[in-house]
């Protein structure tokens, strides 16, 4: 509660530090010392030279604080491992750190890899030696050193922080309270956790499994890139069968592009079961439908939209048809292994089925889409 009060860069909405610390000042005895303790051990660095000056202060006027407040943050960084999924796309990564009293503490965080590998679900937990980590099933373990670790949280604490802010102006836009769901425990450790990572040694470089985040770029930044894009758009549109719509077309091609550059491997071609499912089942629906001002969570998805593109009927049909086809094309420049295509069509398959039951309330066509000639 303490640093939720105070303006952070997640928390623009907090009382200035300035305020914050002269409030606990005043306060005075024990409970303002604490409050003070906390800033200066778990606060940005930009408030922690105050804090503890307010704070040594109260002690030189006799308050007394419990013996446990001078170990405040205080850990040393023993080792780190990162782990993921076998698609290289789920990472989180688990950081020990030894406290005074020889205790572990275990702080982790997992890494959104279609949300430029924003940093979240966090946690901080005394562990045993002889605990086994809890890792997902047929997820790989793998040691980093303390700089890769520090470098792969930086970044990731970076991006939720931005994702925070875009989710406050979100919802001034909205004249609402933002929605923060699940991430309201993220929030809650945030200051803990930066603490934790500014304790990691500076330096290090990305692990290579996620060293693309920190380099994507937008179409027209990287020429060689964008001429073997459009050179195989111009292939993919040209092989267009008569079930498909122009228009239809060249929205997947634009919302994939859009799509991959959201990933921390911002490849349009770099396809696996997990990317498909997010493609279909979340990115496409709310693609479409804040494009034209309504939302996939809302009770009907099949709210009229004003503008941008509606993803039932015939955008659907082009949809079943085309995917699978992007998908063999992209094995193809990609160099997939066959296990590798025969398992994204498989998802594909599944995922359109789950995004036309979201959008027209039937996992199958209701009608025959119209055929088209050219």
């Amino acid at each position: 509660m303490v640093i939720s009060a105070v303006e952070t860069p997640w928390n623009p909405w907090g009382d200035s530090v300035g305020v914050a610390i002269r409030h606990f000042a005043a306060i005075g005895g024990t409970p303002g010392a604490i409050a003070l303790a906390v800033l200066a051990a778990f606060g940005e660095p930009t408030v922690q030279p105050e804090a503890r000056t307010r704070l040594q202060r109260l002690v030189d006027d006799g308050i007394e604080v419990p013996e446990w407040v001078h170990d405040l943050g205080t850990a040393e960084p023993i080792s780190a491992v990162m782990t993921s999924d076998q698609w290289d796309e789920y990472v989180s990564l688990f950081v020990d750190y030894r406290r005074p009293d020889e205790t572990i503490q275990e702080v982790g965080a997992a890494f959104h890899p279609h949300a430029w590998c924003a940093a979240h679900g966090f946690s901080v937990r005394p562990v045993t030696a002889s605990e086994s980590r809890d890792v997902a099933e047929g997820h790989r373990v793998a040691s980093i050193n303390l700089a890769e670790a520090r470098a792969l949280m930086d970044h990731g604490l970076a991006e939720f922080d931005r994702a925070s802010l875009r989710r406050i102006e979100a919802a001034d836009e909205l004249d609402g309270d933002p929605d923060w769901g699940e991430a309201d425990d993220d929030l809650c450790l945030r200051a803990l956790i930066g603490h934790f990572v500014r304790l990691l040694p500076s330096g290090g470089e990305l692990p290579e499994a996620v060293a693309p985040a920190a380099d994507r770029h937008l179409i027209g930044d990287d020429p060689r890139a964008d001429r073997q894009f459009t050179e195989a758009v111009e292939r993919f549109v040209a092989d267009r069968s008569l079930a498909e719509d122009a228009s239809a077309l060249s929205d997947l091609v634009l919302i994939a592009a859009m799509f991959a550059n959201s990933c921390w491997i911002d490849d349009v071609f770099r396809w696996n079961p997990p990317r498909v499912k997010i493609f279909l089942e979340q990115w496409i629906p709310n693609f479409g439908f804040e494009s034209g001002g309504a939302h996939m969570d809302s009770a009907d998805y099949r709210e009229t939209v004003e503008y941008g593109f509606e993803p039932i009927g015939e955008w659907l049909a082009t949809l079943d048809a085309a995917l699978p086809r992007w998908l063999r094309l992209a094995a193809e420049r990609r160099c997939h292994s066959d296990e590798l295509l025969h398992a994204n069509l498989a998802a594909a398959r599944d995922s359109l089925r789950e995004l036309r039951r979201k959008m027209t309330g039937s996992p199958v066509p209701l009608t025959n889409p119209p055929l088209r000639f050219p």
